[in-house]
């Protein structure tokens, strides 16, 4: 199976260019990592996403979307192509993300925006081999996040997410490896660099190969997990 995955999409026009990315390059759907905006947007490509900071919360809480875009619920896993994938989605609450507030930055809507960290949940993930965020695992800090205990619990192979605007990729645990998606956003100047500058809007999506177990994009080549 292979899979269109996208980062922040921030409005209709990110589906619009990843369904035609989809159809291009035969991917069966396409797994898009929060801040959506294209709820009742029509898509030829099957869509699934999980929450970011940015959403419309009425549109989310009653479930209005077009039929074929998915919700992909907090602390349940999905089968796609023959693998597991667990997901989580909003934003942690941590020290940054209230700072940015304090800072008059708005980050979304709270309380909504909040990630539930439920330690007691993170059971129910068990067995994905891919792990599907929003917000990004801090493994950097010295005081390990909660998405950081999520992703040491479960051992995926792979984790993707969003919210951070850039491409990286690290392997701060053995055998795992972490992906940020940078923004399919052709409408706003989003890519931060790591100086935190912003340089351009971006286009990006990468082919996830099910069977291959890589994960390709045009920029950036091919990445086996």
């Amino acid at each position: 199976m292979r899979i269109l995955v996208a980062g922040d999409f921030h409005g209709p026009q990110g589906l619009e260019l990843a369904d035609k990315m989809a159809q291009a390059r035969g991917c069966d759907m396409i797994l898009q990592v929060g801040d959506f905006w294209a709820y009742k947007q029509h898509t030829k490509t099957s869509t699934k996403f999980i929450c970011g900071n940015h959403e419309k919360w009425p549109i989310i809480r009653n479930r209005n979307f077009h039929e074929n875009i998915e919700l992909l619920k907090d602390y349940e896993t999905y089968e796609f192509g023959g693998l597991t994938f667990g997901c989580l989605g909003r934003i942690q609450k941590s020290e940054a993300h209230e700072h940015l507030i304090w800072r008059g930055w708005w980050i979304g809507e709270t309380p909504e925006i909040w990630l539930e960290e439920d330690g007691d949940r993170i059971a129910n993930l068990a067995g994905s081999e891919v792990l599907v965020f929003h917000d990004k695992p801090h493994f950097e800090l010295a005081d390990e996040d909660f998405l950081c205990r999520v992703v040491r619990r479960v051992k995926p192979a792979l984790v993707l997410h969003g919210h951070m605007h850039r491409y990286e990729v690290t392997e701060p645990i053995p055998g795992t490896t972490v992906v940020s998606l940078p923004p399919c956003d052709p409408g706003g100047a989003v890519i931060v660099n790591e100086k935190g500058e912003t340089v351009g809007p971006s286009e990006e999506t990468f082919v996830l190969d099910t069977e291959e177990r890589t994960l390709w994009g045009p920029e950036h080549g091919r990445l086996e997990w």
